[in-house]
């Protein structure tokens, strides 16, 4: 067992390197909320983005997950819109990784979750987010288009390859997407 593998709590045993001058500056309690504040201001706002499939096209990944068709979309997208209406958009263009985000075909309900935050085994009658985002896909395509798409495979391609809108909310592990669009 390595040295690393042994240890059980957060202790750490002062390198050779540390001098009494360091641990002069460093023994200290950290202030939380100034890390917070450096988390929060170094986060991308939230609010409308939208890809650029000429410059920087959005890729999808196909897998099949716990189940189910599971898409997963990367790329960078332009933020458009803030969500603070009191806010203005920066004078340089803010560009963020879209992340964390699955949609899928396959329809799955909500789990019910207990007081302790794990699920229960019950599901509501409401969709999940993966299921609503892949029907706002499918709604963003009949705006373009005038028509359902015939095939999930067509949802797919009108995801990559046409400028679409992804309201971005502020997670606990960065942006999140809350609803796709399209504008005409």
């Amino acid at each position: 067992m390595s040295e690393y593998e042994n240890h059980q709590d957060n202790t750490v045993s002062d390198p050779a390197w540390i001098s009494e001058d360091v641990r002069n500056l460093l023994d200290r309690n950290s202030d939380l909320e100034v890390v917070a504040s450096i988390r929060r201001d170094s986060s991308d706002p939230a609010g409308q983005y939208v890809s650029d499939p000429d410059e920087l096209p959005l890729t999808a990944r196909v897998e099949e997950y716990k189940g189910r068709i599971s898409v997963s979309l990367s790329g960078l997208v332009t933020l458009v819109k803030l969500k603070d209406k009191n806010a203005s958009l920066p004078d340089h263009q803010v560009r963020t990784r879209l992340n964390f985000f699955r949609l899928s075909p396959d329809r799955r309900n909500k789990l019910v979750y207990g007081e302790d935050n794990k699920p229960t085994g019950e599901e509501t009658n409401t969709p999940d987010a993966a299921t609503m985002r892949w029907l706002e896909a499918r709604d963003a395509y009949r705006t373009a288009y005038g028509e359902e798409a015939k095939k999930d495979l067509d949802v797919m391609t009108f995801l990559t390859e046409r400028p679409i809108h992804f309201v971005l909310f502020q997670g606990n592990k960065g942006l999140g997407v809350s609803k796709i669009f399209y504008k005409k």
